[in-house]
Formats: C-alpha cells, sequence, structure tokens
C-alpha cells in the first residue's frame, strides 16, 4: 500500500514505485492462486505445492493513520477485482476502537465497497467487559468485521474473563463478524514487550497463557493468524 501505520512516517507517492507494488501485489496472489503452469504459479509448484493455495482475502493496509492511504487503497483494489474477482478485500479501521479517523476510516470502507474492514483495538479489561454488546448496531448492509488484532491490557484471569464476555458478543453477532483473531499470538519468554500473549514460547516450545482458554468454545469459527508476532 506504500503507507502503513506501523512505525512507518514515510508516505508512498511516487507514480512509478506504486505501480510496481500493485504488480507485487497481483504476483503475490498468483503465487498463491494460481495454476501450475503460470508464470509465479510455476515457482510456487517447483517449491513443492502444485496445487493452489485457494486465497479468499487479502488486506490492503494495516493501522493506517495517514492520509496517503485513501488515495492508494483503490490503486490497489481495482485491479485485484479485475483479475480475481472472488477474493475479497479488506480495509482497517486504524488503530483504535472508535473515534474520528475509525470513523472515517469505515466510511472510506463503505464508499470503497470493501468486503471487509480490520478492526484491531487493545483496551483496558473494563472496556472488554462492558462493550461486548458492540456489534449489535453495525449496519448489515455494508462491509462485515475482521477483528484482526484484540487483546486486554494485561494477562491474568481477570484478563481472560473479560475477553470470554466479550467473545460471546462476537458469536452472537457472526452474521457481520466474519473473522476474529487474538494478538500477539506468541511472545518470546525472554524479550516481552507487551503483557498481552496468548503463548509464550522459546526456541524449543511454549505454553499457554492464561488468554488461550477463552477462545477454545468459539474455535468453531473461523479464526485468522495475528498479524503481530
Amino acid at each position: 500500500m506504500g503507507v502503513n501505520g506501523c512505525n512507518e512516517n514515510r508516505p508512498l507517492t511516487d507514480e512509478t514505485k506504486l505501480r510496481q507494488w500493485v504488480q507485487d501485489t497481483l504476483d503475490l496472489i498468483e503465487v498463491a492462486n494460481g495454476p501450475a503452469d503460470s508464470t509465479w504459479g510455476a515457482k510456487r509448484a517447483a517449491m513443492g505445492h502444485p496445487k493452489p493455495f485457494d486465497l479468499k482475502y487479502i488486506g490492503l493496509g494495516n493501522e493506517e493513520i495517514y492520509p496517503e492511504f485513501f488515495t492508494n487503497f483503490p490503486e490497489f483494489a481495482s485491479p485485484i477485482r479485475a483479475e480475481y474477482p472472488n477474493i475479497e478485500i479488506l480495509s482497517n479501521a486504524g488503530q483504535s476502537s472508535q473515534g474520528s479517523w475509525f470513523d472515517r476510516m469505515w466510511q472510506f470502507a463503505r464508499d470503497q465497497k470493501a468486503d471487509l474492514v480490520d478492526e484491531h483495538y487493545y483496551n483496558d479489561p473494563s472496556w472488554f467487559l462492558a462493550d461486548h454488546h458492540r456489534y449489535y448496531t453495525y449496519d448489515r448492509g455494508g462491509p462485515h468485521v475482521f477483528v484482526g488484532e484484540y487483546a486486554s491490557k494485561g494477562n491474568t484471569y481477570w484478563n481472560a474473563l473479560t475477553e470470554a464476555s466479550y467473545l460471546t458478543g462476537i458469536e452472537r453477532n457472526s452474521d457481520v463478524v466474519e473473522l476474529a483473531s487474538y494478538a500477539p499470538l506468541l511472545s518470546n519468554v525472554d524479550y516481552v514487550n507487551w503483557t498481552a500473549r496468548r503463548t509464550p514460547a522459546t526456541s524449543t516450545g511454549g505454553t499457554s497463557a492464561a488468554g488461550t482458554t477463552p477462545s477454545r468454545p468459539s474455535r468453531r469459527r473461523r479464526t485468522a493468524t495475528p498479524a503481530t508476532w
């Protein structure tokens, strides 16, 4: 996309470079879904996987905070839709669960007819306990939701309980919340830079943290691998 709210402050505005990024994205999709005799599908086959992966979703952007996103998004979305009409395109809602930028990002996703909007939020346990009705009022006629990153701040059984309460709201609104994933999934036990984590791990194995338990009853729903590690 050429813009990213995560530690990147140099939005891409060069049209030549942007076209190359768009082509790289189309090539990436061909690696995943192209037939084994296509240019990039052949490379996948040569690596031992001749059968296409059947990629169903692609996210454009991540926690965006720069206005250049609004210019770049359609430059990617239009050719993807033209070449791969069956792939669902995700926009995103920025870095928080509410606010004027969140609202603007959602309206942009509606205007662009995105299939889903990727929401990321890390809030206090009290927010998760009080806000489990969040998705009851979402527009069923607009884009669906991918809760791409969520966690309460902390790593205790109280955090786990409030997240479990919140997940019941996601379950009850599965007609609009299509995907959800806790983040971060993994953390290095020797380098922990934030307390919310699902699986503390070393190079040889891992163990479950408190937050692992609430998601188990929800595994019948579709899940996705978190983007944050």
